[in-house]
């Protein structure tokens, strides 16, 4: 009888009270848990890493290299005086934002940031410049009209494309100082006015007169010296824009190479794969 009781006794006292049972549970859980968030958050962290950083270098860092800030090919009011070939494109691209992040701790960003105000300040200077010209242009071709063409016969081309050629010759002329005549001429043959460098009509028609003093109306406008001066400063400050554009491409090129090499640039943006959700070393 008494045997019995003691071993119903170590029976019973191998059985665990409930709450000693689930510590014992989880503390078996940890290694397993700790194994799982290991092989998520870490086993495949440098290949994630890698692949961010490939991929932003490819989609951003070496396209952004080829951007280049370029007088346009057409000048008008409708027009930007500068443009940034590519850029349009690279800042639409879902990584764009990913590696702003990313450039921002770099000197080459603060080059950027200028290079875009540089833009936006000549744009805005030369679209006051191109009006002001335009509204000469008007004006002395309807005086001209009025006054030194003696007939209605000649057909003087869109004034926008008579700024246009004005603008070009401009810019042509800023450190020539060439003659007008090195510019416009009047084809006897043909019977109309052609700018020489692009071969551009501006009029045509009418009689050699009309055509020699609508002629002398655009060179009257051309050897405007305040108006070649304007165009002088905005040429010059284009120049300093450019300095900037190598500036950043030659230390963006330093950025791309350490990242095409070494899968490692500074910062950290929202892309970035995490190590314990928020770490990324």
């Amino acid at each position: 009888m008494i045997e019995n009781a003691t071993n119903l006794t170590n029976t019973t006292s191998t059985v665990l009270h409930p709450q000693y049972f689930w510590v014992v549970v989880v503390v078996g859980l940890i290694p397993v848990v700790l194994r799982m968030g290991y092989d998520i958050m870490y086993k495949n962290y440098p290949e994630r890493k890698k692949e961010h950083i490939d991929r932003l270098n490819k989609n951003i860092l070496k396209r952004w290299e080829t951007v280049k800030c370029e007088l346009s090919p057409v000048f008008g009011l409708e027009n930007s005086f500068i443009s940034i070939a590519k850029y349009q494109n690279i800042s639409k691209h879902q990584d764009f934002n990913f590696a702003v992040e990313h450039i921002k701790k770099y000197p080459c960003w603060k080059v950027w940031k200028r290079i875009m105000e540089s833009v936006n300040s000549l744009n805005s200077s030369a679209s006051e410049i191109l009006n002001e010209i335009r509204n000469d242009l008007n004006e002395a071709i309807d005086n001209g009209l009025n006054s030194e063409l003696s007939t209605s016969d000649i057909k003087i081309y869109p004034l926008p494309k008579i700024l246009d050629q004005v603008v070009q010759i401009l810019i042509a002329d800023s450190d020539k100082k060439r003659r007008c005549d090195e510019h416009i001429s009047v084809e006897v043959q043909d019977k109309w006015v052609q700018v020489k460098d692009t071969g551009s009509i501006l009029a045509e028609g009418g009689s050699m007169q009309d055509l020699e003093a609508f002629k002398q109306i655009i060179c009257g406008l051309l050897l405007k010296g305040y108006l070649q001066k304007k165009m002088r400063k905005l040429l010059v400050q284009f120049k300093d824009l450019k300095k900037d554009e190598n500036i950043f491409t030659d230390q963006l090129r330093v950025i791309s190479s350490i990242a095409e090499n070494r899968q490692r640039v500074k910062g950290m943006c929202a892309a970035c794969p995490r190590f314990l959700w928020f770490f990324s070393p």
